[in-house]
C-alpha cells in the first residue's frame, strides 16, 4: 500500500489513524481476535520506531495516535499491521469454525484514514473521541472510558498499563494541566 495521495503527509510525525473491518463486519469480536491486533500493533510500532500515544480497538475498527520517532513509516506500518492481523484472525476464525479454506476471508477495508496531528488541542480532541467510542449508544461496551480494556483511557486516567504500551503525549506535546479539565483522556 503506497502513500496514495499522502505524499504531503510524508514529512509529518504524528497521526490519528482509523482503519475499519471489511464491510464494517464485527471481526474483532473475541479476546483472541483483539489480542492478535494488539500484538501486531506492538510489533510493528517497534519495527517502525513508532510511539503509540493512544488507541482503542472496537469490534469492527480501531483508532490509534501514532508518533514516528525517526521517519514517517505510516503506510508500511499500516500495511503490515493489516496484512498480518488479517492472516492471523482469518486463520483463527477458520480453525474455530472448522473451515480449512482461506478464500473470501477479507478482514480489513483496503484503505485507512489518517489525519496529521499538529496541535495539542487536536491531540486532546482525538484522545477524547477515541476513549469515548466504547460508550456510544450503539456500542454500549462500557460505562466509563477507563473500564474498557482495549483502550488507552485507563493509562491516562489512572496510569495503569493496558494491552498496548502507550507513550504519554506529554513527551511530544506541551499541554497545560488546565487544558485537560473535564476530559476523559
Amino acid at each position: 500500500m503506497g502513500l496514495r495521495g499522502r505524499t504531503a503527509l510524508s514529512e509529518h510525525r504524528c497521526f490519528f489513524v482509523t482503519t475499519s473491518c471489511y464491510k464494517h463486519i464485527h471481526y474483532l469480536n473475541t479476546v483472541h481476535d483483539i489480542q492478535i491486533v494488539c500484538d501486531n500493533i506492538i510489533y510493528y510500532a517497534s519495527t517502525y520506531q513508532t510511539d503509540i500515544l493512544g488507541y482503542v480497538i472496537m469490534p469492527n475498527h480501531f483508532h490509534a495516535i501514532l508518533y514516528f520517532r525517526e521517519e514517517n513509516h505510516l503506510s508500511p506500518l499500516m500495511r503490515d499491521v493489516k496484512s498480518r492481523t488479517a492472516k492471523r484472525v482469518s486463520s483463527y476464525k477458520n480453525l474455530e469454525s472448522g473451515r480449512s479454506d482461506r478464500a473470501g476471508n477479507k478482514i480489513w477495508q483496503d484503505r485507512f484514514h489518517a489525519i496529521q496531528i499538529l496541535t495539542s488541542e487536536f491531540l486532546l480532541q482525538k484522545l477524547e473521541y477515541m476513549h469515548s467510542n466504547p460508550l456510544q449508544s450503539h456500542w454500549k461496551l462500557s460505562h466509563s472510558p477507563e473500564d474498557y480494556a482495549y483502550s488507552s483511557a485507563n493509562f491516562y486516567q489512572h496510569n495503569i498499563k493496558g494491552k498496548i504500551p502507550v507513550t504519554h503525549y506529554s513527551k511530544y506535546f506541551d499541554i497545560p494541566v488546565d487544558g485537560m479539565k473535564g476530559l476523559h483522556i
